[in-house]
């Protein structure tokens, strides 16, 4: 169907508006009808309105790509509520859904005008209860935006506040923390006597939600709550959201919960769920910081040694915590140094087992620091046959030598050891004239302190019977030997 204009009639009020009469002059497609009418009600053009809802071929729901009929538009636009009693009049289907599963009534929650189209069409036998595609209510929407008059208007017309979402979340735990504080807790206190029971169990999503507030809503709930059930995916979601809780909603929880928590520790390795969220989250700091402050209250915590105590035995702490600090990119090299070690250090007093990779992944972001050298003190897993390319190798090991290296592995090698097929090695055109010239800059042959450093180091593991790093730190921390000897041994004093 397709309009033309026949004639142009004068208004005959003092802005001389022209207003155009339509004639139908084929079929109307669904698209063109949509068109027209919204056309006509946003114009407020009541001829063209009535025309068109009139004509016997005239689909009066008639929806665009997304799904959405006329009516359904109306409930998003401001002072609409005639043209939509107009349209429920000649037909209009008010329990129509869009693409996402929106109804009428989801889409008014979250216009501040929508009460009285709301109130018409559950007049009409709209269900206030209908869930869209994530299974959210009305009522869900309105309490994420914060609408209280629509929140209310529905809790009257009968509608049900416990029911929850696909993620499990009822319209409480719902309410955004960007909505105004006062609005949150008017909100809260409607919908706090229609949801809870003297004593109930909820799910953990729910209390996530409640958490979030800062009303104090949650020490209300917590005090009735028995307890709280949860999947996997629940506990995952939770953590990311540490951040926002504050350390007084922390607190109470794990202190109602701390048999729950305890069955986290038992059954969840909890630090692969970190480590596994810090990977899929890595972009998201808010989330970084919920797995740190949760790191920290289980850590500090009574559950602190039961948990370390429960990893797996090939778990790279250490280097997770490196992993986890590297995405604080606010913090300087040095503060993530020291947050890593403070947490490092309690892991360690828990009996964390220490592995190549720490080793690692401390040298590599931090070089010869505390933490490092502390890690050179301890008993070194090697069972899983991980050799690290570089420095480390020379660290945790006392008998590598020089001959067995691999040459590519670290220029930072010629700043320890003096030997010529690995100046030839970096001496190749390929590794760029920077590291060309460093070579040329070496001496031709070792100096006395390096064929020194060499001759007393052996001396020392032979008869000692050294084979780790952590042997040959305690017996050099015990030699009466000058301590920049010490260092030159143990590798942390360049010599070139």
């Amino acid at each position: 169907m397709e309009f033309v204009p026949v004639q142009s009639v004068k208004h005959q009020k003092s802005d001389d508006k022209m207003m155009n009469h339509f004639v139908c002059k084929s079929d109307l497609d669904d698209a063109k009808c949509h068109k027209e009418l919204l056309n006509a009600i946003q114009r407020e053009d009541d001829v063209r309105f009535h025309f068109l809802t009139s004509r016997d071929n005239f689909n009066v729901d008639c929806c665009d790509t997304n799904g959405r009929s006329v009516l359904m538009k109306l409930a998003t636009m401001p002072n609409r509520c005639n043209y939509a009693k107009k349209l429920i009049r000649r037909g209009a289907n008010i329990h129509l859904a869009d693409r996402s599963g929106s109804t009428f009534l989801h889409l008014a929650a979250e216009n501040t005008d929508g009460v009285e189209m709301a109130r018409t069409v559950i007049a009409e036998g709209a269900d206030v209860d209908c869930q869209d595609g994530e299974g959210k209510t009305p009522l869900y929407v309105a309490c994420q935006a914060g609408n209280l008059e629509y929140a209310a208007m529905l809790l009257y017309f009968g509608a049900n506040p416990s029911i929850s979402s696909h993620k499990k979340i009822t319209p409480i735990a719902a309410i955004s923390s960007s909505v105004d504080v006062e609005d949150q807790r008017s909100l809260q206190d409607i919908l706090y006597f229609y949801t809870f029971d003297n004593s109930l169990s909820l799910p953990l999503p729910v209390l996530t939600g409640i958490m979030s507030s800062k009303t104090g809503l949650f020490e209300r709930i917590v005090r009735n709550v028995t307890g709280v059930t949860y999947d996997i995916f629940d506990l995952k979601d939770m953590v990311t959201k540490f951040a926002a809780f504050g350390r007084k909603n922390l607190d109470l929880f794990l202190d109602k919960f701390q048999q729950t928590v305890e069955e986290w520790i038992e059954k969840c390795d909890m630090f692969l769920i970190f480590q596994d969220l810090i990977e899929t989250h890595c972009r998201d700091l808010d989330a970084c910081r919920g797995v740190n402050l949760a790191l920290d209250l289980l850590l500090g915590g009574k559950h602190g040694h039961t948990m370390v105590q429960l990893l797996d035995k090939s778990f790279c702490g250490v280097a997770f915590l490196v992993q986890l600090f590297h995405k604080f990119e606010h913090l300087t090299v040095k503060e993530q140094e020291k947050m890593v070690t403070d947490r490092a250090l309690w892991m360690i007093l828990y009996g964390l087992k220490v592995h190549l990779r720490d080793l690692e992944a401390v040298h590599l972001s931090f070089g010869y620091c505390i933490l490092f050298e502390i890690l050179l003190h301890l008993d070194i897993d090697v069972s899983d046959g991980y050799r690290p390319k570089s420095l480390v190798w020379f660290y945790s090991n006392p008998r590598a030598t020089i001959e067995e290296c691999e040459f590519g592995a670290s220029f930072a090698l010629l700043g320890y050891f003096n030997y010529e097929p690995l100046k030839k090695f970096w001496s190749r055109p390929e590794h760029g004239r920077e590291i060309n010239d460093g070579v040329r800059k070496q001496p031709k042959l070792p100096s006395l302190v390096e064929l020194s450093r060499n001759v007393a180091k052996k001396y020392i593991l032979d008869k000692y019977r050294i084979r780790t790093s952590k042997r040959l730190h305690f017996v050099l921390d015990a030699l009466q030997i000058d301590w920049l000897t010490k260092d030159t041994i143990l590798l942390k004093r360049r010599l070139y």
